[in-house]
């Protein structure tokens, strides 16, 4: 039983399936558990969790700062309200829910590159930079939404989608072209180097 479960883990043909699948379903669960635990009135909420080891809210904290923080660089008077949201003194303002962190592409991209076959550090640096990268996605996503509202853009809503699936969208396509830059760069001259 071992000796299959490791032949379809590291040998098999769908080795890269299987790994990313797994590793994909393990982290978002994990996000998404641990915001259960986290949030106020989550399904297994604790307190000693929310007050001391609230992982996702201080996230959520480095997210709404840095979007106050490019915002009041644009001219737009804005602060952070209450533990999750963002107001500015015109009319404009948005709540950062669990959604609006970007968790599942995050998720994606970790297990994208953690599922092929090479060194640790090659991981942890593509891991990093493209969690930056779909971070500052997520950051300019905001900002511009919060600027949309102060100043009544609305053309956006033409195109029948919610900022969500429009960042959704714009992060895959950014993680297409991230995923072949990391294929053709650093797996296939790893795989040459090995042979």
């Amino acid at each position: 039983m071992i000796n299959t479960l490791r032949y379809y883990w590291y040998e098999s043909s769908w080795y890269y399936i299987i790994r990313f699948l797994f590793l994909f379903s393990m982290l978002y669960g994990i996000f998404q558990f641990f915001i259960g635990i986290a949030a106020p009135g989550g399904t297994l909420h604790n307190d000693f969790i929310e007050t001391h080891v609230n992982l996702v809210q201080y996230y959520t904290d480095v997210l709404i700062r840095i979007v106050v923080y490019i915002l009041n660089q644009t001219g737009i008077t804005a602060y952070p309200y209450g533990l999750s949201a963002i107001r500015t003194m015109g009319r404009g303002g948005v709540n950062v829910g669990f959604d609006c962190l970007g968790l599942g592409v995050i998720s994606i991209w970790i297990a994208y590159v953690v599922a092929h076959k090479l060194p640790i550090w090659r991981k942890i640096l593509a891991v990093s930079v493209g969690i930056v990268i779909l971070y500052f996605l997520n950051v300019s996503r905001i900002s511009l939404l919060v600027i949309a509202y102060e100043y009544h853009w609305t053309d956006w809503k033409k195109l029948g989608l919610d900022h969500h699936t429009l960042y959704n969208i714009v992060s895959y396509i950014f993680m297409f072209f991230m995923g072949w830059y990391f294929v053709v760069k650093v797996v296939k001259k790893h795989s040459i180097k090995k042979h």
